[in-house]
């Protein structure tokens, strides 16, 4: 499976073969107690377009997302399967070919990242290689180990 990630934290640690950041297990802005913001993105290829030809435009995708203004982190990846042996009913969403994470301290960030021409152009690039997406604004319910 294909992981980007890209961070902006300085307080995050790289400790993997692929030089890959891992995450702590809670991530709390920088102002204690208040939640970053998380939205989340199911990414549809377009019909014809090759899973190396998508892949390719996602790891594009990821290097353009350097120096978006207020954009803290951003994850892309691709889906290598669906699997429907789960513990509770199983519902179908669709065929899915990657999954698509933007991480925000506050507010704040979240409005400049709105309100950049480099995420403007960041999204027309998008529109090249995603077909169809669906995105969640997300809210922590909780976390492994707490704070």
């Amino acid at each position: 499976m294909l992981a980007l990630r890209r961070e902006r934290a300085p307080w995050l640690l790289s400790n993997d073969s692929l030089g890959l950041v891992a995450l702590p297990d809670t991530y709390q802005s920088f102002e204690k107690g208040k939640e970053m913001i998380r939205m989340l993105y199911l990414l549809v290829k377009p019909e014809g377009m090759s899973d190396e030809q998508f892949k390719r435009e996602c790891v594009r995708h990821d290097e353009m997302s350097h120096g978006i203004p207020g954009l803290l982190k951003y994850e892309v990846r691709l889906v290598a399967e669906q699997p429907t042996d789960t513990h509770v009913p199983f519902f179908d969403i669709g065929h899915v070919d990657a999954i698509g994470e933007c991480w925000f301290e506050n507010e704040e960030a979240y409005q400049r990242y709105l309100d950049s021409d480099i995420r403007k152009t960041w999204f027309e690039h998008g529109k090249t290689f995603i077909g169809k997406l669906k995105p969640f604004r997300t809210e922590a319910v909780s976390s492994r180990h707490g704070e």
